[in-house]
């Protein structure tokens, strides 16, 4: 054999190792990136779920097959609806590998899902997730599910899901959601049901389980002795002992929602509005898990305490301030706006509303907080911290309402999207610069503290 033909040998051995080494890295890169591609996180942290994995697809054949590359290079750019479309042509006229085609049909559907919710399209996400469930019951699918419902605060469904999941599964965050679907709906002996159940198919959390059936337990008999009445846009469960104060609540509600809307240009809830009283605090948080010095929250449901040591005007400011809440949180569909801007405009609306006078003091001592600052004193255990980020984010709205106008505060609040939901894109949005803002109100926050 001559110099040359060995040279051409060992350079067809070399290419046709490099193509199969291609090949080979061509599929192990499909199916990592696959299954590695990040979800995106529930921009509340307090209830964000613990996604799992995306699943790998099933043996993959021969690389030689034309669709077969194209449908890997299709997953490895992340277009799973193409990837789809391919599916659907490949199984329609049972060409070659159409079994296998059809077989990633149900791991499609859920990066398909999943992609969806990235984009912050719920609707579209449950549409693939439902459709998946038809080809096989998974995990993945069903917290899918779980994080729209939560998302939407449409529960509508819960006790179907509740117990597809609990059948083969166990998972703390979906919990605490059906917990919520439970409360949310009144649906309690479904639910106490569901769980007893599940507590006997899953021994090794029964602890959480346990918990979870007390506090479906408590809820129904605390639901037992309220009134409920729903009227207009709200769902108002008021205790028996309260039942008075029942119009001149919801006359409340009523009126804040109108001046809320053409004053400030927040729509009208889609749906019913839950509204509940309680005659102790702490019934409040230990329910939604909030701090003790909580005066009200909003968690899905707009729950505020009425006793005899809370005034009647300030429970009506945080009937009112919880309700701002409700409503933007409908606006931005469930994706938390920068706390410090929610709370900030919260309390300004319900100021000018009440028309009282702005509760923040200026003290020479007190340090004035950037956005990070205020967004991470909120999250402190400590009353004087989160006293001070609510006193400083009030005292920014207003000062750009003195500055500029009402209405420029409500084109902030007309700004807020799913896709907008931080404080500096807001602000752009509007012709703002965040930063120097904040620079040019520290200034007057400084002169004034001055002068005191």
């Amino acid at each position: 054999m001559g110099h040359k033909q060995s040279l051409i040998i060992i350079i067809f051995a070399a290419a046709l190792l490099a193509a199969v080494l291609f090949q080979s890295k061509l599929k192990k890169q499909a199916i990592t990136t696959f299954q590695s591609e990040s979800y995106p996180s529930k921009p509340d942290p307090a209830s964000k779920p613990e996604l799992a994995p995306k699943p790998a697809l099933d043996p993959l054949p021969s690389l030689k097959n034309k669709e077969v590359k194209v449908f890997l290079e299709l997953l490895e750019t992340s277009q799973y609806k193409r990837a789809l479309e391919l599916i659907e042509i490949k199984t329609s006229k049972k060409t070659i590998y159409h079994e296998w085609f059809a077989k990633q049909r149900h791991a499609i559907l859920l990066a398909i899902g999943w992609q969806e919710i990235k984009n912050k399209d719920c609707n579209g996400a449950l549409t693939h997730f439902e459709e998946s469930l038809n080809l096989k019951v998974t995990k993945l699918a069903l917290k899918g599910i779980f994080y729209c419902m939560e998302r939407s605060e449409d529960f509508s469904k819960v006790d179907e899901y509740c117990q597809s999941f609990f059948e083969e599964n166990y998972d703390k965050w979906v919990l605490d959601t059906c917990v919520k679907g439970y409360e949310k709906t009144g649906s309690f002996n479904q639910g106490i049901k569901t769980i007893s159940d599940a507590i006997k198919v899953t021994p090794a959390e029964k602890k959480s389980l346990f918990v979870a059936l007390k506090q479906l337990q408590t809820d129904k008999l605390s639901s037992d002795n309220r009134q409920s009445e729903t009227t207009g846009f709200f769902k108002l469960e008021i205790p028996v002992e309260l039942e008075q104060y029942r119009s001149m609540i919801l006359d409340e509600l009523e009126s804040g929602l109108q001046i809320m809307s053409f004053r400030f240009g927040l729509s009208f809830p889609m749906k019913i509005i839950r509204v509940v009283i309680y005659e102790d605090v702490k019934e409040i948080t230990s329910k939604s898990h909030v701090p003790g010095w909580a005066g009200a929250v909003y968690d899905g449901s707009i729950r505020v305490p009425f006793h005899k040591s809370i005034s009647l005007g300030s429970f009506e400011s945080r009937l009112l301030h919880e309700l701002f809440h409700a409503l933007l949180d409908q606006q931005s569909q469930g994706y938390s706006v920068d706390v410090w801007l929610n709370e900030g405009l919260a309390q300004y609306v319900t100021c000018l509303i009440q028309e009282c006078t702005p509760s923040y003091s200026i003290s020479k001592n007190e340090k004035y907080l950037n956005e990070k600052l205020l967004n991470f004193n909120f999250v402190k255990s400590d009353h004087s911290s989160v006293t001070s980020a609510y006193q400083q984010s009030h005292y920014f709205i207003d000062y750009v309402s003195e500055k500029f106008s009402e209405d420029k505060v409500r084109e902030i609040i007309e700004a807020i999207t799913p896709k907008r939901i931080s404080a500096e894109k807001i602000f752009k949005e509007v012709g703002l610069d965040l930063n120097e803002e904040f620079r040019n109100s520290e200034d007057l926050w400084s002169k004034t503290s001055l002068s005191q």
